[in-house]
């Protein structure tokens, strides 16, 4: 790539070049399942063991959680994860905290006074039954949509309330952030406490390693890819390469 765009921090970056990594490195309760075609725009469940279950005229979300999926860290996966990622949506003020989530119950307050938020009675965690419920203010067709970006990606509930900039956040994906340096590069692993749960969802790792070099020209990414340095570039290829 010509330059890198930014922060790491799932719930900040709002990227076309980013966006797709975090697809590999981080989950939220569903996911757009991971095929080529038309069926990619549909939305599975993916830390949410199933579909959830809607009520109160579809304004009342539960999902169950499954069990027995670690963070990168090796934390175990809990409810209350998934409560504080959504606090941190608004507490980091992530760029679509005010348009995505500004539905959730509780979420006025979140967004008129960002550190104080608990979105109570908007995201409610119940460790017995190992579910969340999300109420809403009024239904929405496409909140299953907006739980599918990185942007409600669940981290662990110890991480920074404020932007992570370049340090890897922990996520459950199949790869993890191994390192980032804007100038250089961003390294790729695969996520050693990652076991396959939903191939819809997340599927497993191929590479052991993915490394993304930044600083180079079109024409020097181009090069690479013909000659067998580099499998993917970003950027668009120079036009008058395309017949190449």
């Amino acid at each position: 790539g010509v330059s890198s765009e930014g922060t790491l921090d799932p719930h900040i970056n709002y990227t076309a070049r980013y966006w797709p990594l975090f697809n590999w490195t981080h989950d939220g309760l569903m996911a757009f399942k991971k095929v080529g075609g038309a069926e990619s725009a549909n939305v599975v469940p993916d830390l949410a063991e199933e579909m959830p279950e809607l009520s109160n005229d579809g304004k009342t979300y539960t999902f169950k959680l499954r069990k027995g999926i670690k963070f990168s860290n090796g934390k175990d996966l809990t409810v209350e994860d998934v409560v504080a990622s959504f606090q941190r949506i608004f507490k980091v003020s992530s760029p679509t905290s005010g348009s995505f989530y500004s539905g959730i119950v509780g979420a006025d307050k979140c967004l008129a006074k960002a550190e104080t938020c608990t979105l109570e009675g908007g995201v409610i965690a119940d460790a017995a039954s190992n579910t969340i419920t999300i109420n809403l203010v009024a239904p929405d067709a496409e909140f299953l949509y907006k739980l599918a970006v990185p942007h409600a990606a669940i981290v662990p509930a110890d991480t920074v309330m404020k932007d992570a900039g370049n340090q890897p956040v922990p996520g459950t994906g199949s790869y993890a952030f191994e390192s980032y340096d804007p100038n250089a590069s961003l390294i790729m692993v695969r996520n050693e406490y990652f076991q396959e749960w939903s191939a819809d969802a997340q599927p497993k790792w191929y590479p052991d390693r993915i490394e993304y070099t930044f600083g180079g020209t079109e024409e020097a990414a181009g090069n690479a890819i013909l000659t067998g340095q580099a499998d993917f570039m970003y950027e668009p290829v120079p036009s008058d390469r395309l017949a190449e």
